[in-house]
């Protein structure tokens, strides 16, 4: 649930931020389901694989579970808020696919997985190594004094 809230706060502020300094919109706050997304699988994983018995191929399975998430999220948020275009790098792969035929929605989800996965992978391996110094802090801070 924390992770829930900060995603979708990130995306609220910040698109409020920029509807307050230019060149902002104050629409992009529903990216913050994306943020979202990353925290229920996130959540939904490592409550079935705790990070202290995690193995790197756990790792890379969470970033592509990830990617396919904020894949699908942010594909569907770019295609219904901006036509699928968006001044950012996937557009030359969405026109890409377009010209060929591939439906938007579709292009526009697709487009987003190579970036995700490079993004998502740096995300999630950084989020571990966090999680593991967090977990060993506190066991070392709460550790019941000998004697």
């Amino acid at each position: 649930v924390p992770g829930l809230i900060v995603g979708f706060l990130t995306n609220v502020v910040s698109s409020g931020l920029s509807a307050i300094f230019p060149p902002g919109i104050g629409i992009r706050y529903l990216y913050a389901f994306s943020n979202m997304a990353t925290a229920f699988v996130v959540f939904l994983f490592v409550r079935k694989q705790k990070p202290a018995t995690m193995h790197p191929l756990d790792l890379v399975l969470l970033s592509i579970l990830v990617c396919l998430a904020n894949s699908l999220v942010g594909g569907l948020v770019a295609t219904f808020l901006y036509s699928g275009l968006e001044m950012s790098a996937p557009d030359y792969i969405v026109a890409g696919m377009i010209m060929e035929g591939v439906p938007l929605a579709v292009a526009s989800i697709i487009a987003r997985i190579p970036i995700n996965l490079v993004d998502k992978l740096i995300a999630v391996v950084a989020g571990y190594g966090i999680a593991r110094l967090a977990e060993k802090c506190r066991v070392a801070f709460f550790r019941k004094p000998r004697g």
